[in-house]
């Protein structure tokens, strides 16, 4: 049985953030203190730490980052997607949790968009994300292996700015 664990990044204990940081490390072996860093200036108080409990178990985590995205000149206010990881690769949990979470934004009604390099293209592809041509990617200009990914937006994209720090 699967279930979400949803934790505004202003509510989340040093516990909370020691489980992050435990997944994380799965994908990203960078020093703790380097990751309690990466943390403190990348994430704000409204940003939502999304992790799937399997039997029990943190399985995967990945981060919800308030964002606003303008399509097509109209501005919605939506999530940003990042640092999807699991505990274990291989055993479905990047996926579930994705797609559990495409679930919650379409039940606040909120789009979703994530940057992710070519070889991740296919599995977020496989969670029902779509990949934005990069001529509709109007800003950020995206580096060649970038790829910008959306997901919930409400109308066909002809052109898409968002201008923030990539997730």
């Amino acid at each position: 049985m699967y279930a979400l664990e949803m934790i505004k990044h202003s509510d989340a204990s040093p516990e909370i953030i020691d489980k992050v940081i435990a997944l994380k490390q799965k994908a990203w072996p960078y020093p703790l203190e380097s990751q309690k860093k990466w943390i403190e200036e990348n994430l704000s108080a409204e940003d939502i730490h999304v992790f799937l409990i399997a039997d029990h178990e943190y399985a995967a985590y990945l981060n919800l980052i308030k964002i606003q995205v303008c399509v097509n000149d109209q501005i919605y206010d939506g999530y940003g997607i990042g640092n999807v990881c699991a505990s274990i690769k291989g055993k479905g949990f990047g996926n579930k949790l994705v797609r559990l979470t495409n679930n919650y934004l379409v039940e606040i009604n909120k789009p979703g968009l994530l940057f992710c390099h070519t070889p991740l293209i296919r599995f977020y592809t496989g969670c029902n994300w779509e990949l934005l041509q990069s001529d509709k990617c109007v800003e950020p200009v995206l580096e060649e292996e970038i790829h910008a990914m959306t997901f919930n937006v409400p109308v066909e994209i002809k052109s898409l700015k968002y201008q923030g720090k990539l997730f």
